[in-house]
């Protein structure tokens, strides 16, 4: 009986199976793959101009895209659309800040919704984790933490700062879009 090749794959078939791999094989038939993609789809123009940004993102997934790191591309951008570590890394902009004033910030800011002490002890350490936050603690009588943004953290921050700024300068257009879907759908 004749084993199957595990580097072979259907043409149709957009998982790569490979048994232990070199990353450098690895990038190279992710790289692939995604060449093919884009020219089956007659985005040759496009792929050719991104091309080198997409073998970018191959070669971090290559790196980063699992074991015990876990995905770091995936990770950061669910970020982007977890409410309280957006709004977090915002605040932080203003400097070093305990948690009892971050979260007297949300409760000016959102009333309605305020964090718990919890959900905001979660997302600071989630943030520190993935190091975008760094922690501070100061000694003293009553020894107390401050959380203070990274680099990447207040890179990462300027760039919600831009895509709030991009939403709120495109809202009309936004809201009319989501008003025709809803009059399309009923």
């Amino acid at each position: 009986m004749k084993k199957k090749n595990p580097r072979k794959s259907n043409s149709n078939d957009t998982n790569i199976s490979i048994e232990n791999p070199t990353r450098e094989e690895d990038l190279r038939l992710i790289t692939e793959r995604l060449e093919k993609i884009l020219s089956n789809r007659g985005t040759r123009s496009i792929a050719s101009g991104s091309i080198s940004h997409i073998k970018h993102i191959a070669a971090l997934q290559v790196h980063y895209g699992g074991g015990e790191r876990g995905n770091i591309i995936s990770a950061i951008l669910s970020l982007f659309g977890n409410y309280w570590s957006s709004a977090i890394l915002t605040i932080l902009q203003q400097g070093e800040l305990r948690p009892s004033t971050v979260r007297r910030i949300f409760s000016t800011l959102t009333p309605q919704q305020p964090i718990s002490q919890r959900m905001l002890t979660y997302n600071l350490r989630l943030l520190e984790e993935y190091g975008l936050v760094e922690r501070t603690v100061l000694p003293s009588r009553l020894a107390h933490v401050e959380y203070r943004l990274t680099k990447p953290g207040r890179e990462i921050s300027t760039l919600i700062d831009e895509v709030i700024q991009c939403i709120t300068e495109n809202s009309e257009y936004i809201i009319n879009a989501m008003e025709n879907v809803a009059e399309k759908s009923i």
